[in-house]
């Protein structure tokens, strides 16, 4: 607690400080200029680095007649980076000092760096890697016109699109997604994958971040952050309007539409977008394509983007979503229990839901001066949500086939959730080049209010069981977590960096059960053992530092520190408190080693404590129905996990290739695993318990080749993993260890007219081996392609997914292909128009298969999508740029 009371003075010491420190600025000018003609190159990109670490400190783009000028900075070494299509990249050094802090660079003469030998084109390559960026060269990777940034990003080794919108880079996921250096609808990467034009961008950069990630917990200080994907767009596309429009409509009633508006004037953006239908997404070859049930989408947004000003800029947007998915699902899944007593449950279940979501997201940063920076990101989020829900299930001993009950039953929930939030933030920069304060706050609350009602009747060996009962829940959550950052230099090659940060978070939840009274015909028999009203005070204190060291082509981070955790709750229903403390140090540990320009080598080691919920912790039962009870354990200790990186990356330029390596591996320390007991009736009760022998090993491997003369692009990539995870069923530890595998192998070819074609093969392998002696091993198979044939205006497709599985029954289609022909034809003065008739799963095999693996269970699922279905859509794109290509 002393710790506590320390952290109000340290910030006010800190902050006093600041204001009396002084500060030394001056500026870079210069003018570009061509070797051979001596043409001024307007809307050159040029980045600002410091040499010390290679950290890029702000970017720009030349202006008119060749000018530029980095604009204030602080004294110290740095380089500028300048890059121009066609021309060689200059890196050129500058130190800022009291005897020179205005330095004039004159005409800085780029050379060409295309050269024709022998019908040999030497062009820029595809991908360069800078220190610990990755930058990607779009104009090396060609798309079709009015391609999507999505389909720009395929073609790009190491990345990965998932079909739940997300991204992976070399097996991490992407954390944010930023245009410019600027969140593009709060950096959510599904609106600008599909809203943003390939033929728009010029670089696509991938680093990781300095900053907290959307959990707003901040890196190890000295350590790099979650990763972020940045879009630079072209100089020449900078000012302009550009967009799309798209209707369709099929039959069985499937429609489709989205539509997409964006003006930019240089530093100031808008974007405006919509989508509305009822159909899959045109699938056009990609491996593994699993839907959930039939959905109808509808949403909107608006981005606004305005940081012409040096002193203030301003990014927002509005976003609204509407949802209905309706489910018509069966499982077959495998309980594992020692001594015969696994079973077998088979269940149907047909299912509606509706979710209405909208979000309100703004970032404010004003510039006082050169060396103070205030930042203001407020969020607003508002859910509605209604699901019913209607399901039959049978279960039955694995060994005898003898039955231990059947259930039927309806269950229906509605809930409303607001959720506050808000970031402050104030940095300072000193006098010396890298010396920083940042100051933060992260406030947020939410509260949500649900209600549900269920009505089950259970048929089993003891007797009939109906369970009919209304519920309410009422839960609010308030989150105060200041935190102070302080870096500075020792030297000129090391680097000291100190944290410390805080979290308040109080819950308080009140849940209330009343069973069905049949002689009022009301829900008013309160279920005292169901009902649990509690609140809680969840507290963290951490102080951590760091030291760096920066070698030519070497730098190594090592750092610990302390963190202390403490939990109170007080449950008003059976008059229990809860009073835990976890004091646990912070070890950490990166070396990073630049073989060359074109390889790179990372090593790191970080261990961290879990923190502990409190549903694990509450001494209470909580029924969802009459056959699954979960319940919590306040003699839970936190868990630790050790974590391991190894990242290398690789270019080679003369084959236009790339290749990375990603190992990562957690141990868990005190891991909280289920601890599972089958009662007489079948139900299940579930217990989070600590075990020990929790890891997981995942190796990553990307190679590709972009070979440009045969305009084709070839990926492959390949992921393994190792996984031990232990539960406890009826007592009985059962340590499970599944392996799995998997390789795809991604071949575009592409070209102006004619034949072009794309194939992706995906071949895998898992293996489950369980202590209790249940053993799974099956291999799948997933082939998509897409062939295409332009003839002037008219386009001629074929896509086809083929999925097979070996392990899933016949009743679950364990091989089906889904086969989408189409046929299209440009019109209008630029093709800018295109009208396309599709037929979607032409064999109609209306099927989403999966099957998921655990140390507990085993689960085949199926859930029917729509089917065939003929669709006809209109697109038309427009552009109109103030500097014509």
């Amino acid at each position: 607690m002393k710790l506590l009371k320390t952290i109000p003075s340290l910030l006010i010491l800190l902050l006093t400080t600041l204001l009396a420190a002084g500060q030394q600025t001056g500026a870079v000018n210069g003018t570009l200029s061509d070797t051979t003609n001596h043409l001024q190159l307007k809307n050159a990109y040029i980045s600002l680095h410091r040499t010390s670490d290679s950290s890029m400190q702000r970017s720009f783009f030349s202006g008119e007649n060749g000018v530029f000028s980095t604009g204030e900075i602080h004294w110290g070494a740095y380089y500028l980076r300048i890059s121009y299509t066609g021309y060689e990249t200059l890196k050129i050094p500058v130190t800022l000092d009291k005897a020179q802090s205005q330095i004039d660079l004159g005409t800085i003469y780029m050379s060409s760096k295309t050269m024709v030998l022998d019908t040999i084109v030497i062009l820029e390559p595809p991908i360069v890697l800078n220190k610990d960026t990755l930058e990607y060269n779009a104009s090396r990777f060609k798309t079709r016109d009015y391609a999507a940034l999505e389909d720009l990003l395929k073609l790009l080794p190491g990345i990965q699109l998932n079909y739940d919108g997300s991204i992976t880079i070399n097996g991490q996921v992407v954390d944010q997604l930023m245009v410019d250096g600027k969140p593009f609808f709060d950096g959510t990467p599904a609106m600008a994958l599909s809203h943003l034009p390939a033929d728009i961008v010029k670089k696509i950069q991938v680093y990781a971040s300095s900053t907290a990630s959307t959990t707003g917990i901040p890196p190890p200080p000295g350590f790099p952050g979650p990763k972020t994907l940045n879009i630079i767009l072209k100089a020449d596309r900078r000012k302009g309007s550009f967009g799309k429009l798209m209707a369709g409509a099929g039959s069985g009633g499937a429609y489709t539409s989205n539509g997409d508006l964006n003006h930019m004037n240089g530093a100031q953006q808008f974007s405006l977008i919509g989508n509305a239908g009822n159909v899959e997404k045109d699938k056009g070859g990609n491996v593994g394509y699993v839907t959930n049930g039939i959905t109808r989408n509808i949403n909107g947004g608006i981005n606004y983007r305005d940081s012409r000003s040096e002193k203030n800029s301003i990014t927002g947007s509005v976003l609204a979503n509407n949802v209905y998915t309706k489910n018509t699902q069966r499982s077959h899944l495998l309980n594992i229990f020692p001594d015969d007593l696994s079973t077998i449950q088979d269940q149907q279940t047909q299912s509606e839901a509706h979710v209405d979501f909208q979000q309100i997201n703004l970032n404010l940063e004003q510039k006082f001066n050169n060396k103070d920076v205030f930042l203001f990101q407020p969020r607003v989020t508002v859910q509605h949500s209604n699901n019913n829900s209607r399901q039959q299930s049978l279960q039955r001993y694995e060994s005898s086939g003898d039955t231990i009950y059947r259930s039927s039953g309806n269950t229906a929930t509605h809930g409303n959730t607001t959720m506050l939030s808000s970031l402050i933030q104030y940095s300072h920069n000193w006098k010396k080049p890298g010396e920083k304060l940042t100051i933060a706050m992260n406030i947020s609350g939410n509260n949500g209010i649900n209600n549900g009602t269920s009505n089950t009747t259970t048929i089993s060996t003891v007797g009939t069981t109906t369970l009919n009962r209304h519920s309410t829940s009422k839960n609010g959550t308030y989150t105060l977590a200041p935190y102070v950052n302080f870096t500075t230099p020792i030297g000129e090659k090391n680097v000291l960096n100190v944290a410390g940060n805080y979290t308040d978070n109080k819950s308080t939840m009140r849940y209330q059960v009343y069973r069905f009274n049949d002689n009022s015909h009301q829900y008013d028999i309160q279920d005292t053992t169901q009902s649990n009203n509690y609140k809680t005070d969840y507290k963290t204190a951490a102080m951590q530092f760091s030291f760096s060291r920066q070698w030519k082509r070497t730098s190594f981070t090592a750092g610990t520190g302390i963190q202390s955790d403490w939990l109170e709750g007080d449950n008003e229903s059976n008059h229990t408190s809860i009073n835990s403390h976890f004091f646990n140090a912070l070890p950490s540990a990166m070396l990073t080693v630049n073989l060359n320009n074109m390889k790179n080598l990372q090593v790191s080691y970080n261990g961290r404590p879990t923190m502990v919920s409190v549903e694990q912790l509450q001494p209470v039962s909580m029924t969802s129905d009459s056959l699954y009870i979960s319940e919590g354990n306040p003699n839970l200790k936190q868990p630790y996990a050790h974590t391991m990186n190894l990242i290398y990356n690789a270019i080679n330029i003369s084959k236009n290739s790339f290749f990375s390596a990603t190992l990562m591996g957690t141990i868990t320390q005190n891991s909280i695993q289920q601890y599972n007991t089958m009662l007489n009736n079948g139900a299940q009760l579930t217990k989070p318990v600590n075990l020990e022998g929790a890891h997981v090993i995942n190796l990553v491997l990307n190679y590709g080749l972009n070979a440009i003369k045969k305009k084709s692009i070839l990926n492959i990539s390949a992921n393994a993993s190792y996984n031990k995870s232990p539960v406890v069923s009826n007592g009985v530890r059962n340590d499970s260890r599944i392996i799995a595998a998997m390789t795809n192998i991604t071949y575009d070819y592409q070209q102006a007219e004619g034949f072009n074609l794309t194939v992706r093969i995906s071949q895998g392998y898992n293996a489950m081996q369980s202590k209790l002696g249940t053993n799974q091993n099956y291999f799948t198979t997933s082939l998509g392609t897409k062939a295409v044939y332009f003839k002037g205006n008219w386009e001629t497709s074929i896509a086809a997914d083929y999925s097979y599985n070996t392990s899933l029954p016949s009743s679950y289609q364990p091989r089906y292909p889904i086969t989408v022909p189409s046929i299209a034809f440009r019109i209008l003065n630029h093709k800018e128009g295109q009208i396309r008739v599709s037929v979607m799963d032409l064999f109609n095999q209306q099927s989403g298969v999966s099957k998921t693996i655990s140390s507990s269970m085993v689960s085949d699922s199926w859930t029917q999508t729509r089917g065939r279905y003929i669709i006809g859509t209109f697109t038309w794109n427009f552009r109109k740029f103030g500097t014509k290509k």
